[in-house]
């Protein structure tokens, strides 16, 4: 009992620590709420990763489109990885982003059985513009599909951004290496598996703490509350918010469900994503391995 107090209590102050607001009002967290309100915000920029025929069929006023797979590329064998740094930077120029914009990033449901595929890939973005540089970036929560659910404007607008001056200035503080992440075994670094727990199971970085990424979801793709989180996570986790933290899944992508929700929901400031995730353990030799 006591022991369930004091994780209680931890819990609890660990979710008032969440990220703090960048801009007037702005959480990384965005509410649709909080974007109608602020659709003409001077340095706002909307970011719709959807293919352009769904683009064209119409999106969120003012948005500007740029595709998921030019955001995040295939290198070799390996998926979802960073852009050429100058490629990254003409893109992120291309659609208007300067030094001091605000990003909202927005996908949709692509279809029933995968309700979470479109957050999934609004959160890989939002680490490529965090590991980018970009200050104030966040996702729209339950993206379009809850935008249309409540009846929000629509537009079938192209809207061609005038271009930004943003200099990509690497942050690689969130981004983890794979010589990173063998250093970090036995050490007192708590690595986060994100991937399903049967695949856990079956074989894992050793010490890795399994968190699913699905958890993170409501049913309807929206996220779950802080408080739900860290009753979940705490536990695994542990309450200290400096500790250092590395996410994982398969290919870069799920783990970083988990990665904005410590960084800019929960407080914790030394989480980082390892990019290649499962999808490179096998050129990994001296990688420990268990079970």
């Amino acid at each position: 009992m006591k022991r369930f107090l004091v994780i209680a209590m931890a819990v609890a102050l660990v979710a008032a620590m969440g990220g703090a607001s960048s801009a007037a009002g702005f959480n990384p967290l965005v509410t649709t709420s909080w974007l109608s309100t602020n659709l003409k915000t001077p340095g706002l920029v909307i970011l719709d990763i959807r293919s352009v025929a769904d683009y064209k069929a119409g999106h969120i006023p003012g948005a500007v489109n740029m595709l998921y797979g030019a955001l995040s590329v295939k290198r070799g064998s390996l998926a979802n990885e960073i852009p050429d740094l100058l490629d990254l930077q003409d893109m992120l120029q291309e659609i208007g982003i300067n030094e001091n914009s605000t990003v909202v990033i927005y996908s949709s449901k692509y279809s029933k059985a995968d309700s979470f595929a479109g957050i999934y890939d609004s959160l890989r973005i939002w680490f490529t513009l965090k590991y980018a540089g970009v200050k104030s970036v966040g996702v729209l929560d339950g993206g379009l599909d809850k935008w249309v659910l409540e009846k929000k404007e629509v537009s079938t607008e192209i809207v061609t951004a005038k271009a930004g001056t943003f200099k990509v200035t690497p942050n690689e503080a969130i981004m983890a290496t794979a010589d990173e992440v063998i250093a970090a075994v036995g050490k007192n670094v708590v690595i986060v598996d994100v991937r399903d727990t049967a695949t856990y199971d079956a074989k894992h970085i050793k010490g890795a703490v399994s968190v699913p990424s699905s958890f993170v979801f409501n049913d309807d793709g929206t996220i779950k509350t802080a408080s739900e989180l860290s009753l979940y996570s705490v536990p695994k986790i542990g309450t200290d918010l400096n500790k250092q933290i590395i996410v994982h899944c398969v290919s870069g992508r799920t783990a970083n469900a988990w990665s904005f929700v410590l960084l800019e929901m929960m407080g914790y400031k030394n989480v980082s994503t390892y990019d290649g995730s499962s999808q490179e353990f096998p050129a990994l030799p001296n990688l420990p391995m268990e079970p």
